[in-house]
């Protein structure tokens, strides 16, 4: 799976994924996008956008993925949720 973290995440959050092709949005250049263009670029080159959003005051991991019809959907990822945020809280 070929996977994007945001500038918002920390980067060291790539050790998750060392089965993965991963790449962050500095690494790529594309820090100066606005968010409808970075969605474009990477849409054509990731599956997956691993951002951070705030929910009534709360950090929430979201993922973006990006279907065969290059429609993409948030996703609640529950356990998976809980382990990433340990995981980032952890490094």
């Amino acid at each position: 799976m070929r996977i994007l973290v945001d500038e918002c995440v920390d980067p060291r959050v790539k050790r998750l994924f060392a089965d993965h092709q991963t790449a962050t949005v500095h690494e790529k250049k594309w820090d100066t996008l606005d968010d409808g263009a970075l969605l474009a670029f990477a849409q054509d080159q990731f599956d997956v956008l691993l951002t951070i959003s705030f929910l009534n005051g709360f950090v929430v991991l979201d993922l973006i993925l990006w279907y065969m019809n290059n429609h993409h959907t948030y996703v609640k990822l529950g356990n998976v949720l809980l382990e990433l945020q340990t995981a980032v809280y952890c490094c």
